[in-house]
């Protein structure tokens, strides 16, 4: 599988449904704010297009966000943070998100900073029951 630079890949064993139930429910429980959950299935019938379940949980915390945007404006591009629930055409169900590490060499953060963008332990609250 294509993994692009600074992005992890995740499998889970739920639907992509349920995954982003879950994922939605373990961030908003660590004090994270959901903004939206994009259904890419659903906005791309609108073009007659047809891919199996898609969607993309755009979410963050102000008081962490904040920070980073106040130092570094151009750190909005990737704020709020993004993470891609799809299933591919064999139906495996899988996660993407940007790692810390990448965040911080991309934004020079310094690593204490960095290290409130990572996921993993969000991700495996939410794959883990």
């Amino acid at each position: 599988m294509f993994e692009p630079k600074g992005v992890f890949i995740e499998k889970s064993r739920f639907t992509a449904e349920a995954t982003v139930v879950r994922l939605c429910s373990v961030l908003k429980s660590r004090g994270a704010k959901v903004y939206a959950v994009i259904d890419q299935q659903k906005e791309l019938s609108t073009a007659d297009i047809a891919i199996p379940p898609m969607h993309l949980i755009l979410f963050g915390n102000p008081k962490v966000g904040g920070k980073v945007l106040s130092e570094v404006a151009v750190s909005g591009i990737d704020l709020p943070l993004k993470i891609l629930v799809w299933e591919d055409t064999a139906h495996n169900i899988s996660i993407a998100y940007n790692t810390a590490a990448y965040l911080q060499e991309r934004f020079n953060l310094k690593p204490e900073v960095a290290k409130l963008f990572d996921l993993s332990s969000v991700i495996q609250s939410a794959l883990n029951d």
